[in-house]
């Protein structure tokens, strides 16, 4: 048996028997790792904050058979603030579920840790959480590799766009039924290259009317539902807050 540090951050827990539980950490160098926590539900358990949601530190685990078995927690943050109030807690709770379903098993991207770190950070201090939940998502599907191309349309290089799918801008013309697509307006086209072209440092640096804020929060939706083709479930929770 093999002792390491993992450092990462928790973003889902499964319960397992009475006072047991498993956390997925997302974890700096090798990405979601499993790792079991025992006793971690129980009030007076050692675990009990380092292996709850949000909590970013460093794991020492125990490895033994391709199996990860926690043995004490190092906390960095808990964002703590997180838990003030249930908009910015239900916006937390989207962003871990979006990296825990688009994010593959085995895939490891410091730069996706770093942005799920920064946008948490922001989302606490900062009113606009429409704005940081946007950009986190458009900026994680730009990392992935799936974001979508805002020249012209995709299919046959016309200027006047009005809608975009998975692949890109799509004119009038070339709208298809077996082809998902959504409207998109130009300042939200605007807002989407900058996020796409800006470092994680500087992307939440823009402003954008809450019309087009709504626009792009579910253009990143779509996109990560027709690319990922996973529902996420904390987005129709959150909808039905704002």
């Amino acid at each position: 048996m093999t002792i390491s540090t993992i450092r990462g951050i928790v973003i889902k827990e499964t319960f397992s028997g009475d006072s047991d539980k498993y956390i997925i950490i997302f974890a700096k160098d090798i990405g979601k790792v499993s790792v079991f926590a025992k006793g971690a539900r129980k009030l007076k358990s050692k675990f009990l904050a380092g292996t709850a949601l949000f909590t970013y530190g460093d794991f020492i685990v125990k490895e033994s058979r391709g199996k990860y078995y926690l043995d004490s927690v190092d906390i960095i943050e808990n964002f703590y603030g997180l838990r003030n109030d249930i908009f910015t807690l239900a916006y937390g709770t989207y962003f871990l579920e979006i990296i825990d379903k688009s994010v593959p098993n085995g895939i490891s991207e410091n730069l996706l840790l770093l942005l799920l770190l920064k946008s948490l950070q922001k989302l606490v201090k900062t009113e606009n959480k429409e704005l940081i939940s946007s950009t986190f998502v458009l900026k994680l599907i730009s990392f992935l590799g799936f974001f979508p191309s805002l020249k012209n349309c995709v299919y046959c290089g016309k200027q006047d766009t009005k809608y975009i799918c998975a692949e890109g801008l799509l004119c009038e013309k070339c709208l298809k039924k077996e082809v998902p697509f959504v409207k998109i307006s130009s300042p939200t086209i605007e807002a989407m290259i900058y996020i796409e072209m800006t470092s994680i440092d500087s992307v939440f640096n823009y402003n954008l009317t809450s019309k087009y804020l709504k626009e792009l929060g579910r253009i990143g939706y779509f996109l990560v539902y027709t690319n990922f083709g996973k529902e996420i479930k904390s987005y129709e929770f959150l909808k039905n807050l704002c």
